[in-house]
């Protein structure tokens, strides 16, 4: 599990994988939630409201299909605050 001896990045394009992406979405939402301090996502191409819109079987298709576009779009707001960069070390820069 992430601690402080036990960092963890998710280094974007979490959406847009596969028939599990809301669920993986969820994981990391709830890891980052329970260990703020040790869990970072960095956005990636695929968290962006034009990239899902348009990527066939994409996340905005299969939020909406099973949930709302309302919930889309509190997706892509998340998306949105999210850095675009992370600094590992002050020597890693992961993109």
């Amino acid at each position: 599990l992430p601690s402080s001896k036990n960092v963890v990045l998710f280094n974007g394009d979490i959406v847009d994988r596969g028939p599990k992406q809301i669920q993986l979405l969820s994981l990391v939402l709830a890891l980052k939630l329970a260990f703020p301090g040790s869990v970072h996502v960095v956005r990636g191409n695929h968290e962006t409201r034009t990239m899902n819109q348009f990527t066939e079987r994409g996340f905005a298709e299969v939020v909406q299909q099973r949930f709302t576009e309302s919930l889309w779009n509190n997706f892509c707001d998340y998306f949105d605050e999210l850095p675009v960069m992370a600094l590992i070390s002050n020597s890693l820069v992961c993109v």
